[in-house]
């Protein structure tokens, strides 16, 4: 079956509208998870270190986010930088799926409904964007 580019093109940008989703939710994290007490037993350096990395984590899904919904078509066509791009997400998506999988403690979610059901979510997210990522990768790299 033969894929139109209006077809990738609305894939990309559900998948920008899921990094722009997965922002705001990075965005809400630290107050709904009390990072403010979380991480009070922490030093000062490593408390600085995580914010920083959330803060990598925030502006990676952003760019992403308005990059893919307002040039899409960056993903369509076959290039080197296609491939990259869709490549280098197909790593990122497809390490928190496995860092997921493996490393973190269910029983440190939250006892919330919307917290329990949030984390099974953002699995299903987590895997379906690195398939569809990693789908974006084969066919773009030329």
């Amino acid at each position: 079956m033969h894929i139109l580019n209006s077809d990738i093109a609305l894939l990309v940008r559900l998948l920008g509208l899921a990094q722009l989703g997965l922002a705001g939710l990075g965005f809400c994290i630290p107050r709904l998870l009390d990072w403010k007490n979380g991480l009070a037993n922490l030093t000062p350096m490593l408390r600085r270190l995580f914010w920083v990395y959330g803060l990598y984590i925030f502006f990676t899904n952003l760019f992403f986010a308005l990059v893919f919904l307002f040039f899409p078509g960056v993903l369509e066509r076959p290039t080197p930088a296609a491939g990259i791009i869709a490549g280098y997400l197909t790593l990122f998506w497809g390490a928190r799926f496995a860092l997921e999988m493996a490393g973190f403690d269910r029983d440190a979610i939250p006892p919330f409904w919307w917290a329990r059901w949030g984390s099974r979510g953002l699995m299903v997210l987590f895997g379906a964007m690195t398939i569809a990522y990693g789908w974006l990768t084969w066919r773009t790299l030329p």
